[in-house]
């Protein structure tokens, strides 16, 4: 015998599948330009995945990125040229999570704006991002591989 929590469980099911139909979904689209800086900007050797889509005011990205340059260590590692911005730019917020491999030592990280419209790989409770902390460089054939999840800016 149906109850009154079955008949809620319908309603909000039917709903959730009316609002999915209605939201715009972009399919998944080229990231255009993404920019990887310690401090100033890497080369990009190989561009294996950079795509995301917005569904319903939410961003999905996915990256995976061999570098050809160095960095320089005691810097954070930036990610820059977001494909759509963040609703909030909130420093500390975490947007997504992702893993740097520096010759063969993989870090995993969250992803949490820096202020001026990109987003640092931070790692742990100590402060910093990587690069920063620990303080390692980016080298010819380092490997990012991210994913990213936030509500975008509306006009």
């Amino acid at each position: 015998m149906p109850t009154c929590l079955d008949d809620l469980q319908t309603v909000l099911e039917e709903i959730r599948d009316a609002l999915l139909l209605a939201l715009p979904d972009t399919g998944w689209l080229t990231w255009p330009a993404p920019v990887i800086s310690q401090p100033s900007a890497i080369t990009i050797s190989n561009t294996v995945i950079a795509e995301y889509r917005v569904i319903g005011g939410m961003m999905d990205a996915r990256l995976n990125l061999v570098l050809g340059s160095a960095g320089s260590s005691g810097n954070s590692i930036v990610l820059s040229g977001l494909p759509v911005q963040p609703q909030l730019n909130t420093v500390g917020q975490v947007l997504g999570s992702g893993f740097f491999s520096f010759a063969g030592t993989i870090y995993g990280c969250f992803l949490t704006p820096n202020g001026s419209g990109g987003v640092v790989f931070a790692y742990g409770a100590a402060g910093g991002g990587v690069g920063e902390n620990p303080s390692v460089a980016i080298a010819d054939g380092d490997s990012v591989y991210l994913a990213l999840r936030y509500r975008v800016e509306v006009a």
